[in-house]
C-alpha cells in the first residue's frame, strides 16, 4: 500500500493538473473521502498536505504531467449535456436584457440557452431591450449599456435576427391598454389607500364603467406620481397576492431615461410591455429565469381576454459564482464610488471583464451548457469556469517567462538553446544564444542552492553550473528584459518578461510559467486570467 505521503501527492498532482493549482482543502477532502480511517489523524495530515501541496504548486505543468504518470486514476466519461427538445418548428425566441448595465455571467444563461435553441432550430432570435423603468435606481437604463450589451452578444457569437427597444414602443402599449379598458379587463385606479391585495375586497375604482375608465385614461397625464395607476383585473382570490390586480401602467414625475424625453410621464410595467411585445412579435418560446414565473401568471389574463396563444415557457434557475458582485446596482454604485475602475474591472464577473481578462467565449458557453436547462439555483466556485476556459485556451497559448521580485544571478554559459513555446502543442520555439557570463533575473522566492533555469542549465544561487536535477524555474536575461505590470483582481504585480514578449499583439493571450494565463491589454500591461 502507498504511504500517506504518496497518496497525498497523488491527489495533489491530480488537483493541480485539473485546475492549474492544487488546493489544500480539496486534497484533504479527497483524501478523507477515499480513506475515512485517516480522520483520526487530521492534524498530522494537514501539515503533510500543506507541505506536499506547496511542493506540487512549484512544478511546471509538464512536470506535473510526468509525475502523475506514476499513479492510476479511473477516468470518468464526461456526461454529455443535451438540451430538451422544443417540438416547435422555426421557433421565435427573444432575449430581454435590461440595459441598466452590461451583462454578467448570470445573464449568460438566458443569452446562451436562447442562442443554442436558435442555432439548433432556426427561426428568429429577437433582442428586446427591456427599458421601461425610468424610476427604480436599480433598473434605470444607462446610455452606454445598450452598446455594451451588443458587444457582449457579438463576443459570445449570438446571432440575433432583430432588435427592438421597448422604450420606443410606448404608443403601442398605450393603445393596447386602451383596448384592455374597452374589454373591461383593466381599470384606472385613483385610490389613495389601495388595499385590495390584502383584503381581497374590490376598491371603488374596480367597479367603474368602461366609459368612466376611458375618460380617466384620456386625462391620465394630468395626474401626478402616485395619484393614478392602470391595473389589470384578475381573480381577487388568487393564492398569490402579487397577481391580484397587478399594475400595468404608472406615472413617473421625474423619469430618467437616455432615449426618451423627460416630458413622458406614463410608463408600462415590465409584465405589460413584454406581454404586448411577445404577441406582436409572434414569440412562440420564452426562456427565462424562474424568478419571473409570476410574469406568466399575470400576463395570461391579457392573453386570455384577447384570445391570444401564450408562448411555450421554459424556466431556469440562477447561476452565480462565489464571492462575486453580480447586482448591476452594486456594480454601478461601486464604479461611482471608485471601488471598481469600470464595468470591465477584473474584480467583476461581467462579460466585458472576462473578455478583457482573456476568457474564451466558447468557455463561457460550455460552462453554461454544462448545467443544462433546469430550475436548480447553483452557486459555483470560479475554478469551475476556469477549468472550462483552460480546456479551450491551453493548447493554443504560448508559454513565456515572467519574474517578479527579481534577484540577479551571474552564470557562465555558452551555446544555442531552443525552448518549446508549449510542452505538447506544436506552436513554435524560443531561440537563445549565450557566449560567456550572462546576468539572469530569477524570482527571489525560487532562489535556492539548486535550481534549473528552464531550458538551460541547473545552477546554485551563486550561478555555478551543477550537473544534477532541480526544480525548474522561469528566468529572464537582464539585458533583454522588458518591464511589465500584471493586473489581478486583488493586486498589481510588477515584474519583467523576456524580450520575445515585445512581439506580442494587443489582445494576445499567453501563459507565464508558474503564474498563469494572461492577456496583453496595452503596451507593458497584462490582465491576469487565471492559473
Amino acid at each position: 500500500m502507498d504511504s500517506i505521503e504518496e497518496i497525498i501527492k497523488k491527489f495533489a498532482l491530480k488537483n493541480a493538473l485539473d485546475y492549474g493549482k492544487a488546493k489544500e482543502g480539496v486534497v484533504i477532502a479527497k483524501l478523507l473521502g477515499e480513506n475515512p480511517e485517516f480522520k483520526e489523524m487530521v492534524g498530522e495530515l494537514s501539515l503533510k498536505v500543506s507541505r506536499i501541496v506547496g511542493e506540487v504548486n512549484l512544478l511546471s505543468k509538464q512536470e506535473i504531467e510526468k509525475g502523475i504518470e506514476n499513479y492510476r486514476f479511473e477516468k470518468k466519461p464526461e456526461k454529455e449535456r443535451v438540451l430538451p427538445e422544443l417540438n416547435v418548428e422555426k421557433p421565435v425566441l427573444r432575449m430581454a436584457p435590461n440595459p441598466n448595465g452590461p451583462l454578467h455571467v448570470g445573464h449568460a444563461r438566458m443569452i446562451i440557452l436562447n442562442d443554442e435553441y436558435h442555432k439548433k432550430y432556426g427561426g428568429e432570435l429577437i433582442l428586446r431591450f427591456d427599458d421601461t423603468d425610468p424610476k427604480n435606481p436599480e433598473k434605470i437604463p444607462l446610455k452606454q449599456a445598450y452598446d455594451l450589451i451588443e458587444q457582449d452578444l457579438n463576443w459570445l457569437g449570438v446571432d440575433y435576427t432583430k432588435k427592438i427597444y421597448a422604450s420606443k414602443r410606448l404608443v403601442v402599449y398605450y393603445e393596447h391598454f386602451r383596448k384592455c379598458l374597452e374589454k373591461g379587463i383593466a381599470y384606472v385606479c385613483t385610490c389613495k389607500d389601495w388595499s385590495t391585495r390584502k383584503t381581497r375586497i374590490a376598491c371603488e375604482c374596480r367597479g367603474n364603467s368602461v366609459e368612466k375608465n376611458l375618460e380617466l385614461w384620456s386625462k391620465i397625464n394630468s395626474y401626478k406620481e402616485g395619484e393614478a395607476v392602470g391595473r389589470i383585473k384578475t381573480d381577487l382570490n388568487h393564492p398569490n397576492p402579487a397577481i391580484v390586480d397587478w399594475v400595468a401602467f404608472r406615472i413617473v414625475d421625474h423619469p430618467e431615461h437616455p432615449l426618451v424625453e423627460k416630458s413622458v410621464k406614463l410608463w408600462p410595467t415590465l409584465d405589460f410591455a413584454s406581454a404586448v411585445d411577445d404577441h406582436d412579435l409572434n414569440v412562440t418560446v420564452i426562456i427565462r429565469g424562474k424568478d419571473l414565473m409570476v410574469s406568466e401568471q399575470r400576463q395570461k389574463y391579457i392573453y386570455s381576454a384577447f384570445d391570444w396563444t401564450y408562448p411555450l415557457t421554459i424556466t431556469y434557475g440562477k447561476i452565480s459564482i462565489k464571492n462575486s458582485t453580480v447586482s448591476k446596482s452594486e456594480i454601478v454604485k461601486g464604479i461611482r464610488e471608485g471601488v471598481f475602475t469600470g464595468f470591465d474591472d477584473p474584480k467583476l464577473p461581467t462579460l466585458s471583464a472576462l473578455r478583457r481578462r482573456g476568457y474564451s467565449p466558447q468557455a463561457i458557453r460550455n460552462f453554461i451548457l454544462n448545467f443544462g436547462l433546469n430550475e436548480n439555483e447553483t452557486t459555483v466556485d470560479w475554478e469551475i469556469l476556469n477549468n472550462f476556459n483552460r480546456k479551450e485556451i491551453d493548447f493554443s497559448t504560448p508559454r513565456y517567462f515572467f519574474v517578479s521580485s527579481p534577484v540577479e544571478v551571474k552564470v557562465k554559459i555558452k551555446g544555442d538553446f531552443k525552448i518549446k513555446l508549449h510542452p505538447s502543442a506544436e506552436i513554435g520555439f524560443k531561440h537563445y544564444s549565450f557566449n560567456g557570463e550572462t546576468v539572469f533575473l530569477v524570482d527571489k522566492k525560487y532562489l535556492s542552492d539548486r535550481m534549473h533555469l528552464k531550458g538551460l542549465v541547473t545552477i546554485d544561487k551563486n550561478g555555478n553550473v551543477l550537473n544534477e536535477e532541480a526544480v525548474v524555474i522561469p528566468w529572464v536575461e537582464k539585458n533583454r528584459s522588458i518591464p511589465v505590470k500584471i493586473i489581478k483582481s486583488e493586486m498589481i504585480i510588477d515584474g519583467f518578461v523576456e524580450e520575445y514578449c515585445s512581439n506580442l499583439k494587443i489582445g494576445s493571450e499567453v501563459q507565464f510559467e508558474k503564474l498563469g494565463f494572461c492577456r496583453l491589454d496595452s503596451k507593458g500591461v497584462f490582465y491576469f486570467t487565471h492559473v
